[in-house]
């Protein structure tokens, strides 16, 4: 009689898990998207990322298969994670370049794949979505009500300037500008005017915390996004120019897009004689780099030896410990190969976004497309003078990712049934 029974009690335990299994990792990943923005949470966001990983686990070795992995970006991904560990073989500071393969990669992409996993529908893309303009939202609002009106700060300051160690100005553009398309494309969707109010005006919030930052790096990658995005809702960009507009006549944004101001920072700017001291780094590690580690930036002994290699013109006084520059990061920590690794990932993403945005075999694989084609390339320009490989940017784009993949997916189950209906 036991023994009837317990094959009965394992179904019945094998049937809960497989019913439930589903809803606890998108309800973790989603609670993990949504805490992303937010400083000082590490230890919520640490709970749901396991809790959603450990559900990830439980999924795959119930359902006795892994074509999860069954996409386009598997393989530039492998491709740039076997390179990174093979470059611990060089690595400067071996245990925190093992380290960061985990926390600031591996992880990430597990991210996307979990992503990629549960939210592999129109409608649960849409809550994906939502959940990351809502956060972004509430942070961004929060963040200028704390600093402007709380602190009392003059609007003169940059947004995070000084005051957010973990969120300076640069990285609160970043989470912003993608709200900012999310919310685009569901402004367009929704045909009630209280939702279309609410997307409207989360649009508005974000567009002026992005301008609040005063990063040029943000508002360029905001209006090379908008350009992307023309096809999508004029009505929609309207908005947001319209609060472009709002800001320049409330904040000091203004004189940072004047032409000698431009002219300026592209000539004057610091980034400069970071990049050159970074520069002379890869000249000693050009193939390897020196790990995948970011404490090894923390070296000061490191730092000094090639900074003092720098023509005195571009000498810095007191080294940066970053390259704030996604291009110069990845080739000093893992090499140009590396770097073409990494290029590698970013050339299929948009080879994926462009031929869904062109082909899609409908209308929301193609709208989609599009908004990821935006704030992927948003989030490369942002890339250029800051640190976007690991913290909220990296989750920004390893979510920019899934969403591409989980596009591909939906447009190639479309493909199958109109193969099967045609036969």
């Amino acid at each position: 009689m036991n023994d009837i029974c317990r094959p009965l009690r394992n179904d019945r335990i094998t049937f809960f898990l497989r019913k439930h299994i589903p809803s606890i990792a998108s309800s973790s990943a989603l609670i993990f998207v949504f805490f992303n923005p937010f400083p000082q949470l590490t230890a919520i966001e640490e709970i749901s990322f396991y809790l959603s990983l450990l559900a990830f686990a439980a999924y795959i070795i119930f359902q006795k298969k892994i074509n999860i992995l069954d996409t386009p970006a598997t393989m530039p991904f492998l491709l740039f994670t076997i390179w990174c560990i093979f470059g611990l073989f060089f690595a400067i500071n071996i245990k925190n370049s093992l380290h960061d393969i985990y926390a600031h990669l591996i992880k990430y992409i597990l991210i996307s794949y979990i992503l990629f996993t549960f939210f592999r529908s129109q409608k649960r893309i849409n809550v994906l979505t939502t959940t990351v303009i809502l956060s972004s939202v509430i942070f961004a609002l929060g963040t200028m009500i704390h600093y402007y009106i709380i602190l009392g700060l003059p609007f003169t300051r940059k947004l995070g300037e000084t005051t957010y160690i973990e969120m300076p100005a640069n990285i609160i553009g970043t989470v912003a500008v993608f709200g900012i398309f999310l919310s685009i494309m569901h402004f367009k969707e929704n045909k009630t005017s209280i939702m279309k109010g609410l997307f409207g005006l989360g649009m508005f919030i974000l567009t002026i915390a992005t301008l609040a930052t005063q990063t040029r790096g943000s508002i360029l990658a905001l209006f090379v996004g908008l350009i992307i995005l023309l096809k999508i809702n004029k009505r929609a960009i309207l908005m947001v120019l319209l609060a472009f507009v709002v800001s320049l006549s409330l904040m000091p944004v203004r004189t940072v897009l004047t032409p000698e101001a431009l002219y300026n920072k592209i000539t004057k700017s610091d980034r400069w004689q970071i990049w050159y001291t970074f520069a002379e780094i890869t000249k000693d590690h050009p193939l390897t780099g020196i790990g995948f580690g970011m404490q090894s930036y923390y070296d000061e002994s490191l730092l000094n030896k090639y900074n003092s290699r720098v023509p005195p013109e571009y000498r810095q006084k007191t080294p940066h410990k970053a390259p704030h520059n996604l291009i110069v990061d990845l080739a000093v920590r893992t090499g140009f190969i590396g770097l073409i690794l990494f290029g590698y990932v970013i050339i299929t993403f948009i080879t994926i976004a462009w031929r869904l945005a062109a082909k899609g075999k409908n209308d929301f694989v193609k709208g989609w497309a599009i908004i990821s084609l935006a704030s992927l390339a948003a989030i490369i320009i942002q890339g250029l003078t800051e640190n976007t490989l690991n913290g909220p940017p990296a989750i920004v784009m390893y979510i920019i990712f899934a969403i591409m993949m989980i596009l591909w997916k939906l447009n190639e189950e479309i493909n199958q049934t109109s193969d099967l209906r045609e036969k």
